[in-house]
């Protein structure tokens, strides 16, 4: 199943790929910290999985909510909780964008929710709806082999 957004642009984007997952799934002990969110995002933006297009991923700015701590001071840093659901998300337009040539263009986009996709929060469909695609995504030529896209030789 494919979701269409008609973005803000003009442009129609189809969604291709959703990988929803526990945001902080390997965190065994302790609290989430606002360093450690930074390096889990950072983490994710230099993923080469999630660098589709030759382009790097779009970050819908997540929005942290500080975690109660009872002490003096937590020796790990500040604590301070991502939303618990990380979506990275794999878009494709029929269309090339303006800036380049190509049969196609895609995007892969990162968020943060509360609850697992689908649905997407309204909040993120929003952002979705209004980011400018032409100067976060990338074209790619059309070449099927099988099912599969993949970029064409020269």
């Amino acid at each position: 199943m494919s979701k269409e957004f008609h973005l803000h642009s003009g442009q129609s984007i189809v969604l291709y790929e959703l990988r929803p997952y526990f945001t902080c799934e390997g965190l065994l002990e302790g609290l989430p910290t606002t360093e450690m969110n930074q390096r889990t995002i950072q983490a994710l933006m230099d993923a080469p999985k999630n660098r589709s297009y030759n382009v790097p991923p779009y970050l819908i700015p997540p929005i942290e909510k500080p975690v109660p701590f009872h002490g003096e001071k937590y020796s790990f840093g500040t604590p301070s909780a991502l939303p618990s659901i990380t979506c990275i998300a794999r878009f494709i337009s029929h269309q090339p964008t303006k800036k380049g040539k190509g049969d196609l263009s895609g995007l892969s986009v990162i968020w943060f929710q509360g609850e697992f996709a689908f649905p997407i929060e309204q909040e993120i469909i929003e952002q979705l709806e209004s980011m400018d695609w032409d100067s976060n995504a990338g074209n790619k030529e059309w070449c099927a082999t099988q099912i599969h896209l993949r970029r064409c030789p020269r």
